[in-house]
């Protein structure tokens, strides 16, 4: 029972920091750590049969909750998500990550692919199962997959991934893949005319197990809390180590298409030991100033 009771307060404590930290937006992750697709590298997830695709729901609950969530708070019948199927990724015609553009949400977003070390463009192409450059199919060497169909995104931290939106929206969702390794932090920023609008830790376990899976979602608390640019930035800039990151199912919505900001709660979320570390100070910093007033009270009389 104490040991329930422990976890539904480490739970409601997480959430608690995860909201405040974001005074402009709703913003949840849905992580499984353990999870793992069993799927031989490279082999694509439509030939496979265990287990089928899409992923279930008792396969990566989490991830699946938090999605759940974000299709609840925005129109199904307006929103759209682009995974990445309809392009080409030939080694020779494939469409490299930098200057793609899509229409998502009938907004039209154009992706910049950068190098952190001189901000020049990845145009080179490459075959699919490549994590670096491109638009990849199957489970590659680094670990990434996609979360639906056979194609998806996969980005290196050594560079820079941007999304930049043709009209201002309000909701941005994605499903994740292996972020965490050699300890990366990746921050999700938003802005808006090149105005700062929320910075947010995309909340993980770095260092986790290989292949891990989470479904991102951010949404403005008002119909004027907009962003027209979105960053995934993460903490390492070199490219050894460096961290490879699956993206996949990208689902934006403009004010009008956003119909409720529900906070999300992860059932297996648990502060980071900092955090716990600065929940514990806080909490004995404030009864040690209970105790210390009320001995200066009987001193005083």
């Amino acid at each position: 029972m104490k040991i329930t009771y422990l976890s539904s307060l480490l739970t409601a404590t997480a959430a608690i920091v995860l909201v405040a930290n974001n005074a402009n937006a709703v913003s949840f992750t849905g992580y499984d750590q353990n999870f793992k697709p069993l799927i031989a590298t490279g082999t694509p997830p439509s030939t496979v049969g265990n287990p089928p695709f899409p992923l279930t729901v008792s396969e990566s609950p989490n991830s699946q909750s938090a999605y759940d969530q974000f299709i609840a708070d925005t129109n199904t019948v307006t929103v759209s998500t682009e995974g990445f199927e309809s392009f080409s990724t030939s080694s020779t015609t494939g469409q490299t990550i930098d200057g793609l553009s899509t229409s998502i949400s009938n907004v039209n977003a154009t992706f910049s692919y950068l190098k952190k070390s001189d901000n020049s463009a990845l145009t080179t192409k490459v075959q699919k199962a490549d994590a670096t450059y491109g638009l990849f199919g199957g489970v590659n060497g680094n670990g990434t997959y996609p979360t639906d169909g056979t194609q998806g995104l996969s980005i290196n931290s050594a560079n820079k991934l941007s999304i930049a939106f043709a009209s201002p929206l309000r909701a941005f969702g994605y499903f994740g893949t292996d972020l965490g390794d050699n300890n990366n932090v990746l921050t999700m920023i938003f802005t808006l005319n090149g105005n700062p609008v929320e910075s947010v830790i995309v909340p993980s376990f770095p260092g986790g197990q290989n292949s891990s899976k989470f479904f991102f979602g951010y949404i403005g608390n008002t119909a004027s809390t907009l962003f027209d640019k979105v960053e995934f930035s993460s903490s390492l800039n070199n490219t050894t180590p460096s961290d490879a990151i699956g993206i996949d199912q990208i689902r934006v919505a403009s004010a009008a298409q956003v119909t409720g900001t529900t906070i999300f709660v992860n059932p297996t979320s648990v502060p980071e030991p900092s955090s716990m570390l600065g929940t514990l100070l806080i909490g004995g910093s404030i009864l040690a100033l209970k105790r210390q007033q009320k001995l200066d009270r009987s001193a005083a009389k």
